[in-house]
């Protein structure tokens, strides 16, 4: 590092609403970034309709008790010209102070909005305003898959506009991070004039600390929720989010159940509400299943417990470029995933190292008796490889192994 007034600023802008994801995957990492002397300040952005919402101001405190250097900005429509006109003067007295000092600013945004605003300030500071596009997701895939059941002429224009703001995000940024090698191939698809040197990837990574195998702990949990003696299939995360197909997951573990009852259904979950009402509704019996809330430091020695995992999406554009959070979770912890086809870069990763089961997504009962009877010929082979399987996920999702790649690029600017 640097000192004095060479020292760069790291600012990064993120719509992400508080949830755990925020912690982990934003917060997480911008404290391993702080032990390395890269300081961030955290702006979460809203639209300005939201100003006076109760829930704004609630996340932002739990931000704030996470995360002391964060704070809160609010942004109006960029199609609007007067929008445009009000985000560049938000940017700017976010900026300006260091700019005209001389200091360097390093924005990491994880967002398409204020690209036009970037784009302006970039003129006129095109060597101390450094831009790095956090690339989690296919924007107007996203809005395309949430929406699919109220398209109308309104709503293909907002798509429409997300993804021009998306390519213009990607190529205006000096570096994009993006969360899988099928995200950076649907960048390039969509601007030919990128290169692929653009692009670092950067996938969505666990805390080693929390995410390991430990044989002691399996055996703890499994005595304390009395299922040592079960085939235990975990589902972690919440159920709320459609892309999650939760209705589908239980669907498929009391289908599993029912072929054979020495299966069990571990739920790790905050929507505890939602989890009964789908146990019920799939007459999973409570000698069959256990859901929980349990926070996110504890969260490993439960994974610890099961012996499969179980991560299913639709196979649309949205989730074949997709880099879920969970999956580094249950890797790390040792776990074989049940996964579904096309996933990111998961689903490829999890053939390749036989460490679970690609499944089509016709989830028809020959397929389903099909996957019960190689998860029984498996579970006591998978059982004997959990240390192999939570090394295998540590080397390629462990936080710890993929700092120094993303450390690289922020010292690359520094310097």
């Amino acid at each position: 590092m640097t000192n004095g007034k060479s020292n760069p600023i790291f600012i990064y802008i993120t719509t992400l609403e508080f949830c755990n994801i925020f912690v982990s995957q934003i917060i997480g990492w911008l404290k391993l970034f702080q032990k390395e002397g890269i300081n961030f300040f955290i702006y979460r952005v809203s639209p300005i309709k939201e100003i006076f919402s109760k829930k704004e101001k609630k996340d932002t405190q739990n931000i704030k008790k996470e995360y002391s250097r964060s704070g809160k900005i609010y942004f109006t429509p960029e199609r609007f010209f007067l929008g445009r006109i009000l985000n560049l003067i938000l940017l700017l007295l976010i900026v300006i102070k260091h700019l005209l000092i001389g200091k360097r600013v390093i924005i990491q945004i994880r967002a398409t909005s204020f690209w036009t605003s970037l784009q302006i300030l970039k003129t006129y500071f095109p060597k101390k305003l450094i831009i790095i596009y956090d690339s989690r997701a296919a924007a107007a895939e996203e809005l395309i898959y949430s929406t699919k059941n109220k398209m109308d002429e309104k709503m293909s224009k907002k798509i429409r506009e997300l993804a021009y703001d998306e390519i213009m995000m990607v190529r205006i940024a000096d570096k994009v991070f993006a969360v899988s090698n099928a995200l950076i191939n649907y960048h390039l698809i969509k601007d030919k004039s990128l290169s692929r040197e653009k692009f670092l990837l950067y996938p969505c990574c666990a805390e080693a600390s929390l995410f390991k195998f430990s044989e002691k702990l399996r055996c703890e949990i499994r005595q304390q929720l009395e299922i040592v003696d079960k085939k235990v299939i975990v589902y972690s995360g919440g159920l709320r989010n459609p892309w999650q197909i939760p209705d589908k997951v239980f669907e498929i573990i009391s289908k599993i159940i029912a072929i054979d009852p020495t299966f069990f259904f571990l739920v790790l979950t905050p929507d505890i509400t939602i989890a009964l009402d789908l146990a019920k509704k799939h007459l999973l019996e409570n000698n069959s299943i256990s859901i929980n809330n349990v926070p996110i430091d504890k969260l490993g020695k439960f994974l610890c417990a099961a012996d499969f995992a179980i991560l299913l999406r639709d196979n649309v554009p949205m989730n074949n470029v997709a880099s879920p959070a969970k999956f580094a979770e249950y890797i790390m912890t040792g776990l074989p995933v049940i996964l579904s086809e096309n996933i990111g870069d998961f689903s490829t990763f999890v053939s390749r190292h036989d460490i679970g089961k690609v499944i089509s997504s016709d989830y028809s009962i020959e397929s389903i008796q099909l996957l019960t009877q190689f998860l029984v010929r498996k579970v006591n082979e998978y059982k004997q490889r959990r240390k192999v399987i939570a090394s295998l996920g540590y080397q390629n999702f462990s936080k710890d192994v993929n700092i120094e790649k993303i450390l690289s690029i922020y010292y690359s600017y520094i310097n």
